[in-house]
Order: structure tokens, then sequence, then C-alpha cells
């Protein structure tokens, strides 16, 4: 019952920063409006995942710097004030990397800001989480790569010591903590080519740890993960592995999301009735504006493109300025005659930004399947 109570509540509220327009949930009532801020506490991670989005680890000079505490909570007034900010992400790198992760968390909480923590779990201690709790994160994320050690730290590429444990039991530790303390989390399963065969048995973990919610996004190259575009799935594995995310969620009563677009015309989502889709929010009611480690925004956490700097700019004038515009408005040559160009917005832009150092060349998964594509679109 208390789950159900936290569905109703919670996770309702937050759907629509996981998904973008068009996600249906039987029963539920509508969410808050957007849009939705991410905060990029740090660069610094205690992990090195191929995966990897963060853009900074391809093109460092995106981030010039770190705020320090008192700016981070100058910021935060900042956004409420002149965003209407109710929620925050805390994100990073690692964000519990931060010493003053804590003070930050407490300023929020003061403020009346409730918050989501991402985190890989390594540094969730038994402290930490009751902190937090305490302290208005009322959603917890977290990832897990595969249903044993060697997958999920072959990806991570974090394989600990004999004290600490592996990326992958320091994972399932700090979802044993947050299964105890009866906390809502999220579990993500970033799907590649390595490990989306383990679709199913990964997410029965998180499910016997108590999560309530799943997020499968398949991979989406970006940052580091531009080095390792071999970790793209197939179109055939996402088909399958959402063919199992879908029963689960049934069988589960799970909240189950993509929120990394799958583009219609590359598959055909209809089938799979219990899992939200999302598409590119930028600009939009839903977005989810990042700001990143020194302070400047971006459209989100994928791209590299700047809108302004909110230690010198008014909000109105970050997102009145040119670069929102050019970000929202660039398509690939493939994708304008589609007629579901303003639902799919072409996947996700910012990957075809970092990746291939355009916004309208292909995204990585689109051009690496556009034989794919109907013949008159191509």
């Amino acid at each position: 019952m208390a789950r159900h109570n936290w569905l109703q509540t919670t996770l309702l509220r937050w759907q629509r920063e996981l998904v973008a327009e068009g996600v249906r949930l039987s029963g539920g009532r509508p969410a808050h409006a957007g849009p939705y801020y991410i905060l990029e506490l740090t660069t610094l991670c205690n992990q090195d995942c191929r995966y990897c989005y963060n853009v900074w680890k391809l093109l460092p000079e995106v981030v010039t710097g770190e705020m320090d505490t008192r700016q981070w909570c100058d910021l935060i007034v900042k956004l409420q004030e002149e965003a209407g900010c109710r929620l925050v992400t805390f994100s990073g790198g690692e964000p519990l990397l931060r010493d003053d992760f804590c003070d930050i968390l407490a300023f929020c909480h003061r403020r009346g800001l409730d918050s989501i923590l991402i985190t890989n779990g390594g540094l969730l201690n038994d402290e930490t989480l009751d902190f937090c709790l305490g302290h208005g994160v009322n959603m917890f994320e977290l990832t897990l790569l595969g249903a044993d050690a060697q997958t999920h730290d072959a990806l991570t590429r974090t394989r600990g010591c004999e004290a600490s444990g592996s990326s992958w039991e320091r994972a399932l530790a700090a979802m044993t903590r947050l299964y105890k303390a009866e906390a809502a989390w999220c579990g993500v399963f970033v799907a590649t080519s390595e490990n989306i065969g383990q679709t199913r048995q990964t997410l029965e973990m998180m499910v016997a740890l108590g999560a309530t919610a799943v997020m499968f996004n398949r991979f989406n190259p970006g940052g580091e993960g531009a080095r390792h575009l071999y970790l793209m799935p197939t179109v055939e594995q996402v088909r399958e592995a959402l063919a199992v995310v879908d029963e689960m969620a049934a069988a589960y009563d799970l909240f189950a999301t993509a929120s990394i677009p799958i583009m219609p015309c590359l598959l055909d989502t209809s089938p799979y009735r219990h899992i939200g889709f999302g598409f590119c929010a930028a600009g939009r009611d839903n977005a989810y504006y990042t700001i990143g480690p020194d302070g400047r925004v971006r459209p989100c956490n994928h791209t590299a493109t700047i809108l302004g700097d909110m230690r010198t700019q008014s909000w109105a004038e970050i997102l009145s300025g040119p670069a929102l515009d050019k970000f929202t408005s660039a398509v690939p040559e493939v994708c304008r005659p589609c007629p579901g160009l303003d639902a799919c917005r072409a996947g996700c832009r910012a990957a075809a930004e970092v990746c291939f150092g355009s916004l309208e060349e292909p995204e990585p998964w689109l051009k690496a399947n556009l034989d794919r594509l109907p013949a008159d679109t191509t």
C-alpha cells in the first residue's frame, strides 16, 4: 500500500521529467508542470563508464570551472525567483563526491524544494541516505548494468577492491539500503550491445530490491560514449528488450519509461502499452534545463550547446537568446519530410551534435540504421 501511495504522489509528479509529451499512465493524476532543472554539481566521478554521456569527457571546454557552495545557493535562489523552480535534480559526475553536497541539499530543503538524486550508489552509505531522506530527496535514481559483476564492471571500468567491493556490489548495497529504508527509487538500465541480453535478469534484481520504477535507456552516445559507438544495440535487440520491459511492467505494476528516443521510423513502439516513451523536450514545457558545474545553462544534459550563464544573466535573457531557437529548430535533411517530426524531433540531436559536430546530422542510432528508413524518406 505504501508503494501505491508513493506512485500517486512522488512518482507521478516526477514522470514528466523522465518522458516527453504523449506519455499516458492509466489512472494517474496530472503531474505538476515543468520545466525541470538538473544541477550538475561536479565533473568528478568515482567511475569511468564507457557509455557515459557527460559532454565534458569529450569536449572539456563545455565546463570552465566549478562553483562553490555560496554560488550554488545563490543560483538556486535565482532559479526559484526567476524560473519558478520547485524541484531540482542533483547530478554530476557523481554529486556525492562534493564535500558540501549535504550543505547544498539542506539549503534546498530550507527553501522548500523537493529533489531527486542521481547517483551510482558507491557513496550512498547509511548516514548519507538518512540525511537525504530527512532533507527533501523523494527519489533516488541508480543504475544497474547487468545481473553479474563481470557485465556491470566491464561497462563502468571500475572493479573496486576487496575492501570496498566492485561497482556492481556497491550499487547493489546502495539499492539494499534504499529497500530497507522504504525509500523511493528508480532503477536505470542502460542497454548496450554488451548487456542488453540481461534485461530481464537485471530488472528482476531491481524489483527484488524494491524498485517500483524502471528506466530502460538505449545507449545514447555522447561524451565518453562517443568513443564507443560499438556499444549501440541493434534495432532487433531493442525490440526484444522492450517486449521484456513491457511484460515485466505489467506483471510487477512497475512505472516503466524509455526516456532516450526510440524513433518510430526504426521501431514501432505501439505494442508496448506499459512503457512511457519520451522524445526530446528541449524548449518545451517539460524541458529539463541543465546547469553545469560552472553555472552555465544547456538545453539538456546531453548537449554541448550553451544557452547562457546564470551567474551573469537573468533566466528570461538566457531563454530568449538565439542559442535555444537554433538548437530546437535544427533538423537533419533525412527527417524533414517525416509527418511524425513534431513528436519525434529527429531523436536526440544532442547526440548528433556531440558525436558528429552538427545538430543537423542524423543522430548516431538513426545514422547507423538509415537503410531501415522507408524509401520515400531517404
